[in-house]
């Protein structure tokens, strides 16, 4: 195994018993994305920075990749951000959990929204624990041949649910109307103007949710596509601006949020090196040019110059070219000795590597990074391990949130007896199916 991401997430069982798990990602020598759960230990202490980063450098220690971890992912939780830096390792911010701040900033900034947002919870709330109220929604809903689709409940801390929920009482609103007024429920019924403040956010809302799925379920690297989807964010919130009343205010209270939480984006060294190593963006991703020669400058510094390889494949020195004043080849024969001469100097190869990198042409998005860098990389045997260790982060934090999310029933009352370590034990048996 070499680099190494990890991630990592707090949660708690149904008998209120706190576990952190961790997972780790790296890439196979044949270029493949692995991931695997490494620890589920429990905290039984405070959830201090203190605390937490003891238990993840035990997690390193007992794995032995101390040295070998990038960067570690977890949400904005300060207690997680002092750990990692207390540990001295780089700490990379969930970039869907941040995306996820920018909305909620913003929803909670905006004027005139915030009662809209409470009517439709209220009657989401309503027909969610009204038996009555849910078999006539039931009803209207298959008379007027719809799909029988419930109303989505909005959770604080799932992300997207505001836009889930607004979304699907939207393509309900008829029937929610029918169905209100025949419970006798017309006070809670929504105005068409707050059918247009609702339209509104949704349309604002709509590409976050989109970039967030697919940082989420992305198999494929996902870091290297946090620099080009917050330029996209920022060019369609941007154009939203435009639009008349509430819709224009969402638009331009994200774009001041994102902006804030992603100031200089091109700057994060490892999004930048992410980016530029990923054939479908290279350069193309990048608006600052300055951020990009300076990413471009440190990257080359991590290539080793050819004096400093190992002997092993330094002693394949280049064959002299014989000095032959008679031969009609003599200039010749000059000409590529003196070429020989220039490609073993060192700092040539790191040159060497970036600008065959920089000459080839980037691929489709929609192609695998990782097969293009499978083909390439002997034509790049040090850029393609750089390559190796930045494209195996993922963006986000999700990978150890899943753990618990998929597990959670596993510390239920049904078994409530089962002990720390074969909690610890199942979780890691059941999700390392490769192993």
């Amino acid at each position: 195994m070499g680099a190494v991401t990890l991630t990592t997430d707090i949660w708690t069982s149904r008998r209120t018993q706190a576990f952190i798990t961790v997972t780790a990602h790296f890439m196979s020598p044949a270029w493949e994305l692995m991931s695997c759960v490494l620890e589920t230990p429990r905290i039984a202490e405070a959830h201090t920075a203190a605390n937490i980063a003891v238990i993840l450098a035990e997690v390193m220690e007992n794995w032995r990749i101390r040295d070998k971890v990038v960067a570690i992912v977890t949400d904005n939780a300060s207690n997680m951000v002092a750990a990692i830096e207390q540990l001295k390792i780089r700490h990379m911010p969930c970039f869907a959990h941040t995306l996820n701040l920018v909305v909620t900033d913003t929803l909670a900034a905006v004027t005139g929204f915030q009662a809209t947002r409470k009517k439709v919870k209220d009657i989401v709330s309503f027909f969610h624990h009204s038996v009555k109220g849910s078999d006539v929604l039931a009803k209207v809903l298959e008379q007027a041949g719809s799909q029988p689709l419930k109303l989505i409940n909005e959770v604080e801390t799932r992300w997207n649910s505001c836009h889930d929920m607004l979304k699907r009482y939207n393509d309900l609103h008829p029937q929610v109307t029918t169905a209100l007024c025949l419970v006798g429920r017309e006070t809670m019924l929504i105005t068409q103007s707050e059918v247009e403040v609702i339209q509104a956010v949704i349309a604002a809302l709509g590409p976050f949710e989109e970039v967030t799925r697919e940082m989420s379920s992305e198999k494929m690297t996902t870091v290297s596509k946090v620099i080009p989807l917050i330029r996209v964010l920022q060019d369609i919130l941007k154009d939203l601006t435009n639009r008349p009343c509430i819709g224009g205010s969402v638009a331009k209270e994200l774009l001041q949020q994102l902006n804030r939480r992603f100031a200089s984006p091109e700057t994060k060294y490892l999004w930048a090196a992410s980016t530029y190593l990923d054939p479908r963006f290279k350069k193309h991703a990048f608006s600052d040019g300055s951020a990009l020669q300076a990413m471009q400058d440190r990257l080359k510094g991590q290539l080793r110059p050819v004096e400093e390889e190992e002997t092993s494949t330094a002693e394949v020195e280049p064959t002299p070219v014989a000095a032959d004043n008679s031969s009609i080849w003599t200039r010749f024969d000059s000409k590529i000795s003196s070429f020989l001469q220039t490609t073993s100097t060192p700092g040539v190869r790191p040159n060497l590597e970036m600008r065959r990198y920089a000459e080839e042409n980037p691929i489709s998005r929609k192609q695998d990074p990782l097969e293009w860098w499978r083909k390439h990389s002997s034509l790049m045997p040090q850029l393609q391990e750089i390559a190796k260790k930045f494209l195996c982060c993922p963006a986000t934090s999700v990978p150890s949130e899943r753990v618990f999310s998929a597990t959670g029933e596993l510390v239920s009352h049904r078994r409530s007896n089962l002990t720390e370590e074969n909690v610890n034990m199942i979780i890691f048996l059941n999700k390392n199916t490769f192993l």
